[in-house]
């Protein structure tokens, strides 16, 4: 016959259940955290296509329909002001844009906090990739995953007519709108305008885990 242990459960036991409890629980917070993360991802690729869709279905109401800037189709009312997944600001009005060559090959860029779509033709939700990129630095980066940019400014009356320094098509976006102008080009600005400024900047450019994962 086989006694029970009258003096309860002993001591290593009751670490072994507390061990198992948290274990469970750090498992179940993981799953849900990456399933929010999943989650927003997916929210980040249908933005994309949102803005793709608004430009495709307007493109004779912009002024350069080669190059559309997010701002100027929320400007427009052809899309609502369109916040971030990933927090509670608004998407980035200097790189959220579509860019067309010829009749039907778009290019769809979009930055949201620290996330960005960079010029995607397939909007292909499962085969769209997001990067994680820091803010553009004048200061040198060295390595594989930096990325380059020529940005502009304008000197108006020795004040910098933007707060950041932007890509030249933005700020071609930028003078048109503020001055009532149709240029085209970085290089129909002339100094009755402003003073055209430009320098390099840096950012690091970094595949997110969840579509490093999925590329192998």
């Amino acid at each position: 016959m086989i006694k029970l242990n009258n003096k309860g459960v002993g001591k290593f036991e009751v670490l072994t259940i507390f061990v198992l409890v948290i274990g469970i629980i750090a498992f179940l917070m993981w799953t849900v955290l990456n399933g929010s993360d999943a989650k927003k991802f997916d929210n980040f690729k249908s933005n994309a296509i949102q803005l793709n869709k608004a430009v495709y279905t307007n493109i004779d109401s912009f002024n350069n329909p080669k190059m559309v800037y997010l701002e100027d189709v929320i400007d427009q009312q052809f899309l609502k002001k369109m916040k971030s997944p990933f927090s509670s600001e608004m998407c980035d009005f200097t790189e959220s844009k579509v860019e067309t060559e010829g009749d039907n090959r778009r290019f769809t860029t979009l930055k949201c906090d620290g996330y960005l779509i960079d010029r995607e033709n397939d909007l292909d939700i499962n085969k769209m990739k997001i990067y994680k990129v820091s803010e553009w630095s004048e200061k040198e980066i060295t390595g594989d995953n930096v990325e380059t940019k020529e940005l502009y400014n304008c000197d108006e009356n020795g004040s910098p007519l933007l707060e950041n320094y932007v890509e030249g098509d933005y700020l071609v976006f930028k003078t048109n709108k503020l001055y009532t102008l149709k240029n085209y080009s970085i290089t129909d600005l002339n100094d009755d305008v402003c003073v055209l400024m430009k320098k390099t900047f840096y950012r690091t450019k970094e595949l997110v885990e969840e579509d490093k994962k999925e590329s192998k």
